[in-house]
């Protein structure tokens, strides 16, 4: 067995954190350098302007 998870089970993962959760997708981009690409994408999906 691998000592990481594949790409898809932390897709899935971070995927079903909501996109208005921010805080909780800063502490996905923190788990490691693999979650940080998914993470990062959720996290930015919902620009606001002011």
């Amino acid at each position: 067995m691998p000592p990481y998870l594949p790409g898809e089970i932390t897709d899935y993962i971070i995927g079903s954190v909501s996109v208005w959760e921010k805080s909780t997708l800063c502490n996905c981009s923190l788990v490691c350098h693999a979650w940080l690409p998914a993470s990062r994408h959720r996290l930015f999906a919902r620009l606001t302007t002011c």
